[in-house]
């Protein structure tokens, strides 16, 4: 859930205990410096991610100005409605397509994904990443052309599954024959999860669980598989 509407259901709450200071640290810690949201933060309030998000700038506008007029304060109001407008006019601004539809974020344009975010470095050249609506693969573009300039021979694998593991999927970036930088993706979006007809303590559960997953990672690695080869003769270049 945005954490605007959380903050103003508190705010109903806690308005007697909180004073103008309390929320103006909101109005600085959470927006940047384009009047964005900074949306993903760790458990000392670190930002973790420049991702942008512009349906969530423009339910803060408003959303912002309910939570000031809890707390009663006509300073803190004319505040938050300054901070309002700028937000409104970085999202006229950046946040409209040219049909008039809102773009669903600087992330889907720019790294191929609704939102992306790291949660797992395993070592190695090797780490997990989670992301939503689509395999980021603007992104794994990005992330090739920084290590070539460092290894004129690198490759980047990647397998995924969605959360309901329809799809799966593989994609490489790599040269083709000719020098020419390539990627190529193949995807299964016809998994059946046995597991959806089966209650945890069944007695089969743990058996086809294990079964079903092995067959997962299967598939991935014969996809990959398929990828180095047909990237070389029939890939896109990036």
């Amino acid at each position: 859930m945005p954490l605007a509407p959380v903050l103003t259901s508190v705010l109903r709450v806690l308005k007697n205990v909180l004073s103008f200071k309390d929320f103006s640290n909101y109005l600085t810690k959470f927006l940047n410096s384009n009047n964005n949201l900074n949306l993903f933060f760790d458990e000392q309030w670190n930002l973790k991610s420049s991702v942008i998000s512009f349906g969530h700038d423009i339910e803060t506008a408003w959303l912002l100005i309910e939570a000031a007029k809890v707390i009663e304060d006509e300073k803190l109001i004319t505040e938050t409605e300054r901070v309002a407008i700028l937000i409104v006019d970085g999202f006229m601004e950046n946040g409209v397509d040219i049909d008039g539809g809102v773009m669903n974020d600087w992330s889907l344009k720019h790294l191929g994904s609704k939102w992306t975010t790291l949660y797992d470095v395993k070592g190695e050249g090797e780490f997990s990443i989670e992301s939503a609506w689509y395999p980021p693969k603007e992104f794994f573009i990005h992330l090739y052309n920084l290590c070539v300039k460092l290894d004129e021979n690198v490759e980047i694998e990647v397998t995924y599954e969605d959360e309901t593991y329809s799809p799966i999927g593989a994609i490489v970036i790599k040269k083709d024959r000719d020098g020419t930088p390539c990627m190529w993706s193949e995807e299964d979006n016809d998994i059946v999860n046995p597991l959806d007809d089966m209650d945890w303590d069944d007695e089969n559960y743990e058996a086809t669980s294990q079964e079903f997953y092995e067959s997962l990672y299967d598939n991935q690695q014969a996809y990959l598989k398929q990828c180095h080869e047909l990237v070389i003769t029939d890939g896109e270049p990036i």
